[in-house]
C-alpha cells in the first residue's frame, strides 16, 4: 500500500495542460481530479498531501496554503 505524505514548498510552475505542478523542493506533483487547477498559484507557499507509485510519480490529493511556513 502506499503512504500519503506531505510536502512544503513555493509552487515555482504550473502546468495547466498536464495539470501538474513544480514545488521548490524540484518535484512535479500531478493534481488530482479533486484539486482544481484554479486553486494553486506561483510563489504561494503550499502543503502538498500527495502519494507516490512504484515509478516515483507523484500525485497530490490535496494543497494548501501555508503562507509563513
Amino acid at each position: 500500500a502506499v503512504l500519503a505524505a506531505d510536502a512544503m514548498g513555493a509552487i515555482t510552475n504550473i502546468d495547466p495542460n498536464s495539470k501538474a505542478v513544480v514545488l521548490s523542493d524540484g518535484y512535479t506533483y500531478a493534481l488530482a481530479a479533486s484539486v482544481p487547477l484554479s486553486s494553486v498559484q506561483i510563489g504561494e507557499q503550499d502543503t502538498v498531501t500527495y502519494d507516490a507509485d512504484a515509478s516515483g510519480k507523484r500525485t497530490a490529493s490535496a494543497v494548501k496554503s501555508t503562507p509563513g511556513a
